[in-house]
């Protein structure tokens, strides 16, 4: 061991064992022991943690293994309410060895204090009482913001470090929790976020936002002194509402010098990234002391990827400041830059049905400084003399080596609190640290819960990693180059080969006209390696625009682009116009009769065109009703285009009956009012200028929604006719052939599809599958053909009929599809080992021609089957090909006979995933 680690070591040792060293670092005496009486030696959370994620769990670790029938009413979560009540949570749990993992039946709620409490019943392995009160270990924590929230002022929640409470040293990073999620642009360095030094000087640094949080991490170490933080009623949360009131913080910046510097590395590992010595399998691994889990794994707990693990490898050059600057704790720092590595994640649904998506190795980013602190066991604990502790927040972004899953899960991951224990290995002198905690990150908008668990020690040998000096790589955009008929609402997104900074983001990409004119954007939003660009306006019709990207775009290690790139599109048909839009899919839908809703969702509605967001005004045009409490919903409203987005406040209140309102003072951007009944004018019938929804809200559950939406398509205006400047595509894809020879012509379809994957199934013979249900809120609209009754009247010697203007021998005019109940789409293992569907579904089939309309018969039958799979750019495809009869009961004028035309149709149908933006800005 060279005499730098030992030393190190040494430090560590005399400060754990709070000896009071004062800085002296030739002490050794080893502090891990075992002799302590049965109790807690780790929590997570701590003791009052704040800003606790909604979908964590809870892990109390003990210095002995539990008793084998340790079950759940060893614990009591208990919500507090507003008037100060409390809520029992439903848990469950999980003992391995010495730890009690407490996991909610159902995500918690944001914003709300906890309190925890672990009985005095509980029993060690031995039957050993705990050495805890009797009555109970207790815990109280507070959860994470989450949610916008309409009406009420944006605020801090609060402040990391604690200008009150915490220490804070010349290297901290800063992190600011806010009420509800801030419109991230609004967040500028030196304009809304201010951190000054005692001259008033503005610190430079780099801002990264997510949701609720904002994280401020300065280009240089500062010095000693009192820095000033003010954040400004610039700062506006997703709905655009400022903060309540400008708020400063004064930090009493404290000298960490000097320091030493620690290589650790994850030891053991599968990887090849760290120096010890790999295993050859995941369950040669040890497990987490504190998790049960395999050490150095992340457990990702997902409907859309698994459940599944992924196994990290890596060193992390490491600064310890000095132990006499803090009384209780040796603060310690992980700076921006470095990375660890994770193995390829093979995706399959529920973790049985594969989709084919694999990840290719994971890197993992550290996006800013990362704070931490060595400290003594009842800082965090409510033990004393025990192991010390360990805690360190870390902020990450994540990149794959596949392109496809990249644009899927590339994203920054702010605030991953890990908590841990530190000890030293009396066997190999080796300092180690096992830690743990929870991420979220978002795919699909599902809200994906990751456990860590990390065993790390100082490094064998420093392996010396090659410095960073390349500029970001672009790999992809959407629309893709040269890409031709674009929607003029879509959003553009680009995609690095690794993180940049969102400062040089904004600075330096632009969509740009075919005059050279920029297009001004309403959003521009880096989440990690991707670009999301939002323009204010729709793109104009059948024009070229260029993605261009400045130099001057920057990693986080400062490497900054030098040759401009450029990549051309070309937009598509007119998406409005003298055509009254038609409310499209809806979530929750209509139907036969009220919907059952997730309380935790969105509710959602799609256009038939590009609207003017100016006219959805919420309590006016657009509302939602709480039926069986008789008043408005609170929550905000986000528009984008052809959408709505309706965030509660709160989630829906479980058997409650709601109901969405919108009026026809809804236009679209031509300023067309609603078409409330589909009759081609605006309004409803007899002058009725609301239509409703009404559903039922079910408990908050798992359920992940999947938003697509059929591409290509012709009719982008809905009018259900091809105008002179829209065309067919090359692709036999979303349309409908009758098979008939009345009917000659196919017909086309435009619209979304909603579906919920509700989870892992298993049938009667076994087999799993996944239970997918598609929405009765879907609604497609489908272009005319025409009815040619010629063969059939000739034959009767009626061809005078022909000229006859009743209808009859009118084209269909615009067709419309509704799903009138929810839909069946159970997915299973194909023969090729990918994802296949079995597609149900009961619809309204119905037509603008009256006279035809009358004589159909409406509930029509789908039965489809299809694949799901994943595009090269990342996108959800899911490919269906399936029948349905359509049933005409011709009555024929003059003579009364009725003949029956059964109407044998084929439907080919592609939907692609078009990921909302929503208040967590993923896509």
């Amino acid at each position: 061991m060279s005499i730098r680690r030992l030393l190190i070591i040494a430090a560590a040792l005399c400060w754990l064992a709070m000896l009071g060293c004062n800085g002296d670092y030739n002490q050794t005496t080893p502090v891990y022991q075992n002799d302590l009486p049965f109790t807690a030696t780790y929590t997570y959370p701590t003791p009052n943690m704040r800003e606790f994620p909604v979908t964590g769990s809870m892990i109390i670790h003990f210095n002995k293994d539990l008793h084998p029938d340790t079950g759940p009413d060893i614990v009591s979560l208990k919500r507090i309410e507003a008037n100060d009540s409390l809520t029992d949570i439903p848990v469950n749990v999980a003992i391995a060895g010495g730890n009690l993992i407490i996991t909610p039946s159902q995500s918690l709620l944001p914003m709300y204090r906890y309190e925890l409490t672990i009985s005095y019943d509980l029993r060690s392995i031995d039957n050993e009482k705990p050495a805890y009160s009797k009555d109970g270990l207790f815990l109280a924590f507070e959860t994470l913001g989450e949610m916008p929230l309409d009406g009420v002022p944006m605020r801090v929640s609060s402040v990391m470090p604690d200008p009150d409470n915490d220490p804070c040293f010349d290297f901290n990073t800063f992190r600011v929790y806010f009420t509800e999620p801030v419109n991230r642009q609004s967040v500028v360095n030196g304009k809304t976020f201010i951190l000054t030094d005692e001259a008033g000087s503005v610190v430079d640094g780099t801002i990264f936002a997510r949701a609720t949080q904002v994280v401020f991490d300065p280009f240089e170490d500062l010095q000693a002194g009192d820095y000033t933080l003010t954040l400004t009623r610039g700062i506006l949360d997703a709905g655009d509402e400022p903060l309540a009131e400008e708020t400063s913080y004064t930090f009493h910046v404290k000298s960490s010098q000097p320091r030493k510097s620690l290589v650790m590395e994850n030891c053991p590992t599968l990887g090849t990234e760290s120096s010890c010595e790999a295993v050859a399998m995941p369950e040669d691994l040890p497990r987490s002391m504190l998790t049960g889990e395999y050490a150095n794994s992340m457990l990702v707990d997902s409907l859309l990827l698994g459940p599944t693990r992924t196994y990290i490898s890596g060193q992390l050059k490491t600064e310890l400041g000095d132990p006499g600057s803090s009384p209780s704790q040796i603060p310690l720092i992980i700076r921006k830059g470095q990375v660890l590595h994770a193995t390829n994640i093979v995706s399959k649904l529920g973790g049985a049905i594969p989709t084919g998506l694999e990840t290719g190795e994971i890197t993992i980013h550290v996006l800013a400084d990362s704070i931490g602190f060595l400290q003594a066991s009842d800082v965090d604990t409510p033990v004393t003399g025990g192991p010390a502790s360990v805690s360190l927040t870390l902020d990450a972004a994540i990149t794959t080596t596949a392109d496809d899953a990249n644009m899927l899960m590339s994203q920054i991951i702010l605030g991953t609190r890990l908590q841990g224990i530190a000890y030293v290995d009396p066997t190999t002198d080796h300092l180690e640290l096992e830690i743990a905690g929870f991420a979220e990150f978002f795919i699909f908008g599902e809200r994906i819960r990751t456990m860590m668990s990390l065993t790390m020690s100082d490094a064998i040998t420093d392996l010396q990693a090659e410095p960073d000096t390349a500029p970001p790589v672009l790999r992809m955009t959407g629309p893709t180059p040269n890409e031709t008929r674009v929607r003029l609402g879509n959003a553009i997104y680009l995609l690095f080969d690794e993180p940049v900074t969102p400062a040089s983001a904004t600075q330096a990409i632009s969509l740009r006209a075919a005059n050279g004119g920029i297009v001004p954007m309403r959003y521009v939003f880096a989440n990690g390696a991707k670009i999301l660009l939002v323009p204010w306006e729709p793109l104009e019709p059948d024009s070229t625009y260029t993605i261009w990207v400045d130099p001057g775009l920057a990693d986080i290690n400062g490497n900054e682009t030098i040759t401009p790139l450029a990549r051309t599109f070309t937009t598509g048909a007119i998406e409005w116009g003298e055509e009254p839009p038609v409310i499209g899919t809806t979530s929750p839908g209509a139907g036969r009769d009220p919907a059952y809703f997730a309380g935790q969702m969105p509710i959602e509605v799609w256009f038939s065109q590009i609207m003017d967001r100016d006219s959805i005004v919420l309590g006016d045009s657009f509302d939602v009703l709480d039926l069986s409490a008789e008043r408005s919903v609170p929550g905000t409203m986000l528009v984008f285009f052809n959408r709505i987005a309706f965030y509660p406040n709160e989630p829906l209140i479980a058997g409650h009956t709601y109901r969405i309102v919108m009026t026809d003072d809804i236009t679209n951007y031509a300023g067309v009012k609603l078409d409330l009944d589909r009759d081609h004018q605006p309004g409803g019938p007899d002058g009725f200028h609301e239509r409703w929804i009404e559903f039922i809200a079910l408990e908050r559950n798992r359920w992940v929604p999947l938003r697509l939406m059929l591409s290509p398509v012709i009719d982008v205006n809905g009018s259900g006719t091809i105008d002179n400047t829209e065309t067919i595509p090359d692709q036999d894809t979303n349309v409908f052939h009758i098979k008939n020879p009345l009917i000659p012509d196919p017909s086309y379809a435009v619209g979304y599809m909603i579906a919920y994957v509700k989870g892992l199934a298993y049938n009667e013979s076994g087999q799993p599958y996944i239970d997918i249900e598609l929405g009765q809120g879907i609604s497609m609209i489908s272009t005319s053909t025409q009815v040619d009754l010629s063969v059939i009247f000739g034959l009767l010697g009626m061809g005078d009929l022909l000229d006859a203007k009743d209808g009859l021998f009118s084209p269909m005019g615009r067709i419309i599809i509704d799903l009138i109940e929810p839909g069946l789409a159970p997915s299973t293992e194909s023969v090729h080992h990918t994802t296949a569907l079995d597609v149900s579904m009961l619809a309204y089939f119905g037509v603008d021609n009256s006279y035809i309309n009358n004589l159909l018969e409406h509930e029509v039958s789908l039965k489809a089957s299809g694949d799901l799979t994943f595009s090269q750019e990342g996108l959800m495809v899911v490919d269906i090909t399936g029948k349905m009869t359509l049933h005409l009961n011709l009555v024929i004028p003059l003579i009364n006979i009725t003949i029956p035309l059964p109407l044998p149709t084929t439907v080919n149908l592609r939907a692609v995933s078009r990921n909302p933006l929503s208040w967590w800005n993923t896509f």
